[in-house]
């Protein structure tokens, strides 16, 4: 059976598979289902899953890089969103002009768009807040085609005191495939 890997994407999806592959194999595998996820062409490394659904998941067998991987895991973007380790922004990034779903995770929610009580005393509000982050990111993302873009902004903690922070908004395939962004820090994946 081989030993067991965790494998994380940057659109927060993660697989744990079970492969004879070595470590330096593994680390192959990753930058590939990473790559697939920036450029969106695991379509022609991943077998077909079942006819019966459209996306792989545990107990599949999927070929990678032309080796065999079982996976045991899969944490699904839709699985993040009902837990609550994401949080759907999508109607506030269509006004801003997004065509694709997206998400910031708990961690910027918390920290970013979640104005502290006393900065809600000079104006702050999570609307204003949210619409701060994919506005900030649909310029940032005019300037480039990259699927990962890294973005800064300005943002008013504990009353008056401004400070720019760096987010990360990654552009890679959803559950079934079709494009979605998240938006998060640059530490996180």
């Amino acid at each position: 059976m081989g030993r067991q890997w965790k494998l994380n994407l940057d659109t927060g999806n993660s697989f744990l598979v079970n492969s004879k592959a070595t470590e330096r194999h593994v680390n192959e595998a990753q930058g590939s289902l990473t790559l697939w996820a920036k450029e969106q062409e695991m379509a022609q490394q991943w077998q077909e899953p079942p006819q019966d659904r459209e996306y792989a998941q545990a107990g599949d067998t999927v070929m990678i890089g032309g080796e065999a991987w079982d996976l045991v895991s899969v944490y699904t973007r839709a699985q993040a969103l009902a837990e609550g380790g994401v949080v759907d922004v999508t109607a506030t990034a269509a006004e801003a002009g997004f065509k694709y779903p997206v998400a910031v995770t708990r961690r910027v929610w918390d920290e970013v768009v979640t104005p502290d009580p006393r900065s809600v005393k000079w104006g702050q509000s999570e609307r204003g807040r949210l619409w701060d982050v994919v506005w900030m990111f649909m310029v940032a993302g005019k300037r480039s085609a990259a699927s990962t873009i890294h973005y800064r902004l300005s943002v008013i903690m504990k009353e008056r005191q401004a400070r720019l922070i760096t987010l990360k908004a990654i552009c890679g395939p959803g559950d079934d495939g079709a494009p979605v962004i998240t938006i998060m820090f640059p530490e996180e994946d």
